[in-house]
This record gives C-alpha cells, structure tokens and sequence, in this order.
C-alpha cells in the first residue's frame, strides 16, 4: 500500500507543477515583482517561461527582475533574448542600455538607448537613462534636457520628476530638487523612496527635524528598505543621536549589505563618537 501511495505521488507532482497556465505564472511573477519579491518573481516567471519560451513579455520581466538583484549577466542574458524574439521592443533596449551603463560600456549604452528611442519616443525610462549618460560623460546640460524632456512627455509621471528632482541634488540646487520631490509625493503618496529623499535634501538644508519627520515615515511606507535606515542613520548621527544612528546603520546594513560600502565614513564616524 505504501509502495502504491509513492508510485501515485510521484505522477501526482509534475501535475500539480503545471497546473498553471503560463499566463497565470506571469501574472504571479509581475505581482511578485511589483511586491519587490525578486527570487519569488523569478520562480514564478521561469514557470511561465518553460511552458511559453517564445513570450518576450516573460524574458523581459526576468531580465527587470535580476537587473533589480544586481545580477547583471543573468538579466542581460534575458534581455538579449528578449530582443531576439522582439526586436523592435523599446523597453528592452531600454533595460539593456542600463545595464551596459551600469558596467560603464558607455558607447554601447548610447546605442541602445537611442535604439530604444527611435522605437519609442515616449519612453520616459529612456530619457531617464539617457540622463544618466550624460550625467557620466560630465555634460549636464545634456542631462538636464532630457530629464526636462521626459517631464514635457508625461507631467504625471512620477519617476520623471524623480530623476530630475535627484539631478538638481546632485548639483546642489536644494530647493529645485525639493520641487521636483515635493511632486513625486503629489503624485505617489506611498513612494518610500521619495520621503527618504525629501529627507536627505531637508537633511543637507539642515532641517534635520523635518527630515527625521520624512525617514521615519518613509520607513513606515517600507519597513524593508535598508536605504531609509541608514539615510535616517545619518540624520540621527549628524543630530549627535550616535545610539539610534548605529542601530539604524547596522539593521539598514542587515536589509541591504551593499549600503555599508557606500556610507563606510559616516557609520566609522559614529563608531568613534561612541567611543
């Protein structure tokens, strides 16, 4: 009898693995990703991919997956294949200029990004990139003009005020990048990102009440983003609050390891203060 049961289950298990169809498993895997659960994300959609392989749909949103775990030759394999199965597909030329500028192959960056363009001018995430380039090659009045351009395309597009609003920070135009983020949070009261942002730039104005204000709630909106604890960190830590600062630091360090490397000076500045 016993011997019977497992005979059964081992026909019963590939059953119940392809019980879903493979637009339900993408479906799955875009909710997971919009939850920001990548490894369930990618789970998900490789089911969907095994059951259609020829759904560029799937292998893009694979390849936006490892992009988001930093995984840059597993998501430039499935970009890559996305193309070959779309090529006139903007967004993944879109997706692979950034990761071709993410590892700095600035030209071939250009080109696609471009590419991307020519098939969709429209493509907010383009322009975005596209600034980033520029940004790189140390030409900001070329940024500058396409994050506007992105703005002119779409006025309610969060991500579009988000990336100039960052690039005004970048030069030190502290009021405009409070504008441009003041709009984000118009737009998209539940960005934690954008709070924490907002925080920062209060932060360096030295209005570090108000910005304590935007990181506990940015933490509130995303208890698992490892970058508003440590930008509130090093709020607490300029506000001489050095306990509360290296919590902070090492539960943001725990939910984001590569965070240590970036802030290093700051939480050794608070180490010593300790001591």
């Amino acid at each position: 009898m016993k011997k019977l049961i497992f005979i059964l289950t081992l026909f019963l298990l590939p059953t119940m693995v392809i019980s879903q169809t493979a637009e339900e498993f993408y479906e799955m895997g875009n909710n997971a990703l919009f939850n920001q659960d990548y490894d369930k994300a990618i789970e998900y959609l490789r089911n969907s991919f095994a059951l259609n392989p020829a759904d560029s749909r799937v292998t893009l949103a694979i390849g936006t997956a490892f992009i988001k775990k930093k995984l840059t030759d597993s998501s430039l394999y499935y970009i890559d294949l996305t193309i070959k199965l779309d090529p006139n597909n903007a967004n993944a030329f879109a997706s692979r200029g950034a990761i071709y500028l993410a590892r700095k192959q600035f030209d071939l960056s250009y080109i696609d990004l471009k590419k991307a363009l020519s098939l969709d001018s429209t493509l907010i995430i383009a322009y975005g990139t596209l600034a980033t380039y520029y940004v790189f090659l140390n030409k900001p009045d070329s940024a500058l003009l396409m994050l506007n351009r992105a703005v002119e395309l779409d006025p309610n597009s969060p991500d579009a005020y988000y990336n100039r609003g960052a690039f005004y920070f970048t030069l030190d135009e502290f009021q405009k990048a409070l504008e441009d983020i003041n709009k984000v949070i118009e737009l998209a009261p539940a960005s934690a990102k954008a709070y924490y942002t907002r925080g920062t730039i209060k932060r360096y104005l030295g209005k570090f009440d108000e910005a304590l204000k935007d990181f506990n709630y940015a933490i509130q909106l995303d208890p698992k983003d490892g970058e508003a604890f440590v930008r509130r960190a090093i709020c607490l830590l300029k506000m001489g609050r050095i306990k509360e600062a290296l919590f902070d630091f090492e539960y943001g360090y725990i939910l984001d390891p590569d965070l240590k490397e970036q802030t290093k000076e700051y939480y050794e500045e608070a180490l010593k203060k300790q001591n």
